[in-house]
């Protein structure tokens, strides 16, 4: 029952071929949900997907907005390992909490199962995503309702700290940080970050 955070998925793939439990990253059932990337006019996913089960991490591509409640139930129940990709961070937890998957991750997580979480699917899994208003669109999610994430780390993954893109972005968003008084862990793209079931955090 463990979660790994990070920025880049390609950057790290060597790190996490060492600590996944050979089996679990094998089972061909496990998911990569790309929900947050289907927004973009020429997703990047397909690449990067080639990529990791190339690296020898089978998976099935999906979008959770795609699948019923029930579809989608089974497809995380026969899952041992869930990638959550980058891509737009509010409209990711919007279909998260439109689908119900808040409670079927979290359910499927308990059991002893393992969640990677790159990017924006890094950030969903903390308290709260409202800092990454300066680096994510809030208004490509018009339905969304709440900033609260899904609380399975108890700070802010904040990814891409060591890159250039946004550079701009992270004195304004630090400053809001600070001042709201969260607790956030930097991540640069070269990280990846371990946090274990007792939570303690470990940078690998």
């Amino acid at each position: 029952m463990n979660i790994y955070l990070l920025g880049s998925f390609l950057n790290v793939l060597d790190k996490l071929d060492v600590l996944l439990d050979t089996e679990s990253k094998n089972n061909p059932e496990n998911l990569y949900i790309t929900t947050a990337l289907s927004l973009y006019d020429e997703p990047i996913w397909p690449e990067v997907h080639q990529q990791i089960t190339t690296k020898g991490y089978p998976s099935k591509q999906i979008c959770i907005s795609d699948l019923d409640k029930s579809s989608l139930e089974d497809a995380v129940a026969k899952a041992d390992v869930i990638y959550i990709t980058g891509g737009n961070t509010f409209y990711l937890l919007q279909e998260i909490y439109k689908t119900g998957f808040n409670k079927t991750l979290k359910d499927w997580f308990t059991s002893g199962k393992t969640i990677v979480g790159e990017s924006a699917g890094a950030v969903v899994l903390g308290p709260s995503i409202e800092a990454v208003k300066y680096m994510d669109d809030p208004s490509k999610a018009p339905d969304l309702h709440s900033m609260s994430g899904l609380a399975l780390v108890n700070f802010l993954p904040l990814v891409h700290f060591d890159t250039h893109y946004y550079s701009e972005n992270y004195p304004n968003m630090l400053s809001w940080i600070y001042e709201s008084g969260q607790t956030f862990i930097p991540i640069k793209d070269s990280d990846l970050v371990k946090v274990s079931p007792d939570g303690s955090i470990r940078f690998l």
